[in-house]
């Protein structure tokens, strides 16, 4: 296959370093370097003869274009790949790739509906940046809109680009390798550091892989009744949250709900550990439980939550002012029992109720601790009465 003109344009794009990585990648063995200029290399073939390319060495070679297009078209004979696909390779060696695909009817000739498109772009816009503020600060969910500014210029770091056959959208987030390692300005190809020097846009693009393989394997055995979706709490410290679930839902949707295919490709200059996964479906089955834990993860930490129970604890140590209360009230259709310290005459209208068996009423902060449910900044407490 030929490039088209478009294709051919992006020639100049290409940096000598990056193809020369690929070329080691490969396991082509530098024969000969011109100077400064250009380098010579060779791939043994298994009848004893060999591939040879001339890799330029600065943009400014004479007919660097055309010297690499003459490189693309004996690495397609080598590889045996279309010479598009290793330009691309070749243009995106130093960044990783998020493809986020959906396959309909719709899509397959590479098109989507302007008003699906617009929401599957937004739904993995939304995927991105609960991502990376679960990098930063995990939280079971993020209720403001705004961002920070590290993840301002994170996203701003990050390109975009498209595939053709069924809809994929890829994002694409270069590899910063000089700026975040404080210890070395180089990085030998294929070396594997350690997470605490690791550039951050793969440590987050690798924990979006993580986080997606972990909402897939407990949305299974949710749905399969192994598991309640309590457990996805468990997970909030490894970038699990509302917003992640909810924009998995949205993307789902924008693909008339036939499932999320996510796959990820790592740039080859760092090396990523096997437990690093590649690729994701979260299927059509599994998405009514993905949009259960998002709500979930939402009603367990609500800024203005209407608490509503019965009192079925009381506990205020002699001569001091604040109790402590156990309400017991329905949240996500199961009885849960929630804590709450009382001042003075908040605990008496608790004691009250407690005796009368009635149920009460107050709002605050809900928040959990690992088992345990807390009502903060508790007000507008109540008995709560047959009319109301």
């Amino acid at each position: 296959m030929s490039l088209s003109a478009f294709d051919i344009s992006l020639l100049d794009t290409v940096k000598p370093q990056e193809i020369k990585g690929y070329l080691e990648s490969h396991e082509w063995i530098q024969q000969e370097q011109i100077g400064n200029k250009a380098s010579i290399w060779i791939q043994p073939c298994e009848d004893g003869d060999e591939f040879e390319v001339l890799l330029p060495l600065v943009k400014e070679f004479r007919d660097y274009s055309a010297n690499i297009a003459t490189l693309i078209d004996t690495l397609e004979i080598a590889e045996q790949r279309p010479k598009i696909q290793i330009l691309n390779d070749l243009i995106n060696y130093s960044a990783d790739i998020l493809r986020v695909r959906v396959n309909t009817p719709k899509t397959v000739n590479g098109r989507i509906p302007l008003n699906d498109g617009i929401k599957f772009s937004h739904g993995v816009k939304d995927l991105i940046i609960s991502n990376v503020k679960a990098k930063i600060k995990p939280e079971a969910y993020f209720e403001t809109k705004e961002n920070s500014s590290k993840v301002d210029r994170y996203l701003e770091n990050l390109q975009m680009g498209h595939e053709k056959g069924s809809y994929v959208l890829d994002i694409i987030s270069p590899l910063d390798i000089i700026s975040p390692l404080p210890s070395q300005t180089t990085l030998d190809f294929g070396e594997e550091i350690s997470d605490s020097v690791e550039p951050f846009a793969r440590s987050t693009m690798k924990q979006l892989a993580r986080s997606l393989q972990i909402v897939q394997n407990l949305a299974e055995r949710v749905s399969s009744n192994e598991i309640d979706v309590d457990h996805f709490l468990e997970v909030v410290s490894q970038g699990v949250s509302a917003n992640l679930c909810d924009a998995i839902v949205e993307i789902d949707k924008s693909g008339e709900c036939r499932g999320v295919d996510i796959r990820l490709s790592w740039s080859p200059i760092l090396k990523v550990g096997s437990d690093v996964p590649t690729a994701i479906f979260l299927s059509q089955n599994i998405i009514p439980v993905i949009e259960r834990a998002a709500k979930w993860l939402k009603s367990i930490h609500q800024d203005n939550f209407e608490l509503k129970g019965v009192v079925i604890n009381l506990h205020r140590l002699p001569g001091t002012k604040t109790g402590k209360v156990i309400v017991k009230s329905n949240i996500d259709n199961k009885n849960r029992e929630i804590a709450v310290k009382l001042q003075d005459e908040d605990y008496e209208i608790a004691v009250q109720a407690h005796s009368k068996e009635s149920m009460i009423v107050c709002y605050g902060e809900l928040s959990r601790e690992g088992g345990t449910f807390n009502l903060l900044n508790p007000r507008r407490i109540a008995i709560a009465s047959d009319q109301n």
